[in-house]
């Protein structure tokens, strides 16, 4: 009878165990390893020399905050330099473009985003950068008023 009950502990513990194993197997294998950067748009200059990104960086866990940041970069450049960047925790990007006036003139139109006053701050309006001018490029800012 002891044997019985020791053979059927000793089978559940071992399926428990395997269990507890494939699950950490699952969270290393897919457990994101940061931020994740997801293009929203893009538009080239009229002379096609520099394109203008938007991109949505979103952090992989709760607490950490999801950004917008808009970046430059030259045609022969794979990467390149965030000249907008603030903290945006919605989804609705649709208010954010950019309108090439000429090729040395850039306009950003920029939107809002309202999901609440946490830890007593309107953390949605933190702005973290916002340059004027990128390398012989005027930046003008518009308000989409949404």
């Amino acid at each position: 009878m002891v044997r019985k009950v020791f053979k059927w502990f000793a089978i559940a513990l071992a399926v428990v165990f395997s269990m507890v194993a494939a699950l950490l197997i699952a969270v290393i294998l897919y457990w994101p390893s940061g931020n994740s950067d997801r293009l929203v748009r893009s538009d080239r200059s009229p002379d096609g020399r520099v394109t203008a990104e938007i991109h949505a960086v979103i952090a992989p866990m709760w607490g950490g905050a999801d950004r917008l940041e808009i970046r430059l970069r030259k045609a022969d450049q794979p990467t390149g330099e965030i000249v907008y960047s603030r903290m945006f925790e919605c989804g609705d990007f649709s208010a954010f473009n950019t309108h090439w006036l000429s090729p040395k003139n850039l306009d950003i139109t920029v939107g809002h985003c309202d999901s609440g006053i946490h830890d007593g701050v309107q953390s949605d309006q933190i702005v973290w950068n916002k340059f004027p001018a990128w390398n012989g490029i005027s930046i003008t800012y518009t308000d989409a008023g949404r």
